[in-house]
């Protein structure tokens, strides 16, 4: 259990640079699903020469997740184009991190994973935390402030949260099942479920890019932005996936942690990103999450 911790926050604070990445993105012009298509070219490029052979006899069930995962994904990195354009990158980054909230209710709900009083309670906490996140929404010109804005940015947060939370999903339910030789789906299809997350990731990135006319970015600078996020991800991925197979309460919830502190503290020390009373709400409701759901 200590490597699986160790683990957990490591790949924790290896996913924190893929906020890093969106906030140096949005200072260079970058279309945040550039980076999104990056981090999936990336990682499939990766676990592309990492494969072999793995696809001539995978359950449909590690496609399935795998194809699952890499949707989500998508989807999130969309919602989190429009983030970017109402509120801090941090706001948003806590409100993903809390995702793990998700893959603790799957785990409880459908592979019997025990989930004590004071991981109920950080439920509500973390609902909390997607509530005040709300009123982060960045008022200066430029930005849309009509009537309702924060309600949507509000419901915007809580749509990023449950998306985000179909990877741990996924990871969680390969590691889950029995394979072969006493391993399970995701340690024996690791690289395969791997590649087809990210393969799915980058086409769906690369056509939005497309249908969105284009790059309108130099390669000089969405080489090291894209660079960035990709290995970002996927040291995170690998990582986590050393772990996943340990109680999702303690596994997720420790890599969340790390990742949100991680990413709160680069952003505000290398872009002085604006610290208000709810930014300060929303770490500490996400913090509060985090050490609820690991209390027994």
């Amino acid at each position: 259990m200590d490597m699986a911790v160790a683990y957990a926050a490591l790949s924790g604070a290896s996913f924190a640079l893929i906020p890093l990445a969106y906030r140096l993105g949005r200072s260079a012009s970058i279309n945040p699903m550039i980076v999104n298509m990056s981090m999936g070219v990336f990682g499939t490029i990766v676990f592309a020469v990492q494969c072999r052979g793995e696809c001539l006899h995978a359950p449909i069930r590690v496609w399935m997740a795998a194809v699952i995962a890499g949707g989500s994904q998508y989807l999130t990195a969309r919602l989190i184009r429009v983030a970017l354009g109402r509120g801090p990158v941090a706001s948003f980054w806590c409100t993903c991190s809390l995702g793990f909230l998700v893959v603790v209710g799957y785990a409880w709900a459908f592979l019997d994973e025990h989930i004590a009083a004071f991981q109920l309670a950080a439920v509500g906490c973390g609902i909390a935390s997607v509530v005040v996140a709300s009123f982060t929404i960045d008022h200066s010109p430029g930005v849309e402030t009509r009537k309702g804005s924060r309600l949507a940015y509000g419901a915007l947060l809580a749509a990023i949260l449950l998306l985000n939370g179909g990877m741990g999903m996924a990871v969680k339910d390969l590691s889950a099942r029995a394979a072969t030789y006493g391993q399970n789906m995701l340690e024996a299809y690791r690289n395969l479920f791997f590649l087809v997350l990210y393969a799915v990731l980058g086409v769906l990135g690369a056509a939005d890019v497309a249908w969105g006319g284009g790059l309108r970015a130099s390669w000089k600078k969405i080489l090291p932005v894209g660079l960035l996020a990709g290995i970002g991800s996927t040291m995170g991925m690998v990582l986590l996936a050393l772990a996943a197979s340990h109680p999702a309460a303690v596994v997720f919830t420790i890599n969340s942690t790390t990742a949100i502190l991680v990413a709160a503290v680069l952003l505000t020390v290398l872009f002085k990103e604006r610290v208000t009373a709810a930014w300060c709400a929303t770490v500490l409701l996400s913090v509060l999450t985090l050490v609820l759901a690991q209390m027994n």
